[in-house]
């Protein structure tokens, strides 16, 4: 099976994954669904309900299942919605959810030295020069 190719005009490497994923808005809609792709930014979700553009959500992924394993757990808000679904820029993810986002990346890269040296560049979600 061939995988979509991305453009790569971002910050961060772009990888296809498909990991079930629940958001839970601020006034604690839940909406259950999927990742397409992923990023250190955020994530191509499609799921039910639809959230409205600029909702801010816990979102939680589940990379092998909701029954086991660890969960990348962040807060975003919804960026934009398009009709292959939201996207959800992290706006804040804890150390230990931080890691396991870049393995699930580096793990799907194509190119993982590339994705290395995104990391290397940055503190977290900032470069290094702006994370003071």
């Amino acid at each position: 099976m061939t995988q979509p190719s991305f453009p790569q005009d971002r910050e961060f490497t772009r990888v296809p994954v498909l990991m079930s994923t629940t958001l839970t808005s601020d006034t604690n809609q839940v909406s259950n669904g999927h990742i397409h792709d992923i990023c250190a930014r955020g994530v191509l979700y499609a799921g039910d309900p639809a959230l409205p553009e600029d909702t801010l959500v816990k979102i939680e992924i589940f990379p092998q299942g909701r029954t086991e394993g660890f969960v990348v757990r962040a807060r975003g808000r919804i960026e934009r919605c398009t009709a292959f679904g939201h996207g959800v820029e992290f706006l804040e993810i804890d150390a230990e959810s931080w890691e396991h986002l870049q393995k699930i990346i580096y793990l799907h890269a194509d190119d993982p030295d590339r994705v290395r040296h995104e990391f290397e560049q940055h503190h977290g979600l900032r470069k290094k020069r702006d994370a003071g």
